[in-house]
Formats: structure tokens, C-alpha cells, sequence
């Protein structure tokens, strides 16, 4: 496992398969740059003793500990504030009903992961799409957020004054054709 140099402590949990068994811990805090050995004793109530070893290197090697997105994009739509790989809060306003978006996203580390959560089944209202980025080291992660608002009434409020507009000009351009042609016949 490697972790980057400002990680000093790594929560390790383990639990016996005996309960009466003891867990000791040893070794996961107060990690120094380079090979660190993170030690579990599990000792029985006979005394015996089973050890198992987790070896973690400490590295300012900052691009294995890279989490971070280097493009976001929403087909069709725009968000803000506008991409920062250091911004993790986006919002959208989508006037229309839409299940599902198409997020295009790309890391800046070419080995680390990402996971998109929450973008599907997107209903009237709030939604909220999570895009975590694990990092090559798998244990750095980052986390970014959309904060979609659906809003399909605002669009069918559109469409609808739309089609009134597109009656009133209908009935305007008939109303200026007869006027003209009553004009034309009094010449």
C-alpha cells in the first residue's frame, strides 16, 4: 500500500473470528517516509499468537496519491462554477425531464478510478451525483458533487406560452393579410 507523506496514522480495524481472542495493533501511527509495517497480533486465550503484516510506503510521490479530475463535462449542459480540479460543488439547472446524464470525466492521473454515483433515475427536484476518484495508491480519494435541479415545469411553462405566442402571431399575420387585401381592393 503507499500513502502520501502528509497521511501520519492509518485506521486499521480488525476483529477476531474467536471473541475471546485479543487484538493487538501496532505500528499504524506515526508513519515515517518510506517502508512502514503496520503489525495485528491475535492472541488466543491459550496464549497462541497469529501475526499478520501490512506493509505501507510513505511517498511525496504526488502522482500515486493523485485523486484529482483534470475535465468534467455535462453533454448538453452547462454547470457552475466552472471546472476547477480543486472546485468539488457543482450545480445545474436543467429545464426539462431527464433521467440520466451523460457526465464525461477524466483524471489526471491516467491509473486512477473513478465511480459515478447517482446518476440514474433522476427525478423532478434535487438530485444529487457523486463522482469519487480513487487514486493509484487506491486508498486517496476525492469526491465531487453535482447538484442537479430538474425542473420540467419551467418547460412545460415555456412550450405552453410558446404555442400561445405561435397563436396570437397566426392570428395577427391573418388580421394584417385581410386588412391588406380590403386595402388593395379600396385602390
Amino acid at each position: 500500500m503507499v500513502i502520501a507523506t502528509s497521511v501520519n496514522e492509518i485506521k486499521v480495524t480488525a476483529v477476531p473470528e474467536d471473541e475471546n481472542s485479543k487484538v493487538v495493533i501496532s505500528g499504524n501511527t506515526g508513519l515515517k517516509e518510506g517502508e512502514n509495517t503496520i503489525t495485528i497480533n491475535v492472541v488466543s486465550d491459550s496464549g497462541n499468537t497469529k501475526t499478520y503484516s501490512i506493509h505501507v510506503t510513505k511517498t511525496d510521490d504526488t502522482e500515486i496519491t493523485n485523486a484529482n479530475l483534470k475535465s468534467l463535462s455535462i453533454k448538453g449542459f452547462n454547470f457552475y462554477p466552472s471546472f476547477k480540479p480543486n472546485i468539488y460543488n457543482y450545480n445545474l439547472i436543467i429545464n426539462e425531464s431527464i433521467s440520466k446524464l451523460e457526465i464525461n470525466v477524466e483524471t489526471e492521473n491516467e491509473q486512477a478510478t473513478y465511480e459515478i454515483i447517482g446518476n440514474e433515475n433522476l427525478t423532478e427536484g434535487e438530485n444529487l451525483i457523486k463522482i469519487i476518484v480513487k487514486a493509484p495508491n487506491d486508498i486517496t480519494t476525492k469526491e465531487y458533487k453535482l447538484n442537479a435541479y430538474i425542473s420540467s415545469k419551467v418547460v412545460e411553462g415555456i412550450q405552453n406560452n410558446k404555442k400561445e405566442g405561435s397563436i396570437l402571431i397566426g392570428i395577427l399575420s391573418v388580421a394584417i393579410l385581410i386588412t391588406t387585401i380590403i386595402l388593395l381592393k379600396r385602390k
